[in-house]
């Protein structure tokens, strides 16, 4: 697999530590840390791209809080790797590029 790292900024974990259930069965970007993909699971991706669109910007940290408060269902056999924010490219297409790389290489896992 290539490396796709290269396309992301890491996760705050700092706003998330009190959002202690379903993080603890994530594998989360850090500073010092890129999720290893083995196998089935789901890839949380976020895409700050709001060029040519009404919206300029998002809160992501309002995203992932949100998301981290769901629980982990019972019946739930999939690992999270929560990938961090894709890196805006110089264009949108640079950024349709990297996110295009990034869903190839996943696909690839799967």
């Amino acid at each position: 697999m290539k490396d796709i790292s290269i396309y992301f900024k890491p996760v705050d974990t700092k706003s998330l530590e009190d959002k202690q259930d379903l993080l603890e069965f994530s594998q989360v970007h850090t500073e010092d840390n890129f999720p290893t993909i083995d196998g089935k699971g789901v890839a949380l991706i976020y895409v700050p791209e709001f060029r040519g669109k009404k919206r300029e910007s998002s809160d992501v940290d309002v995203f992932r809080k949100s998301f981290y408060q769901l629980s982990r269902g019972d019946h739930w056999n999939f690992s999270l790797y929560d990938l961090g924010t894709i890196q805006p490219g110089k264009t949108i297409e640079d950024t349709y590029f990297a996110l295009s790389q990034v869903i190839s290489e996943l696909a690839k896992k799967m």
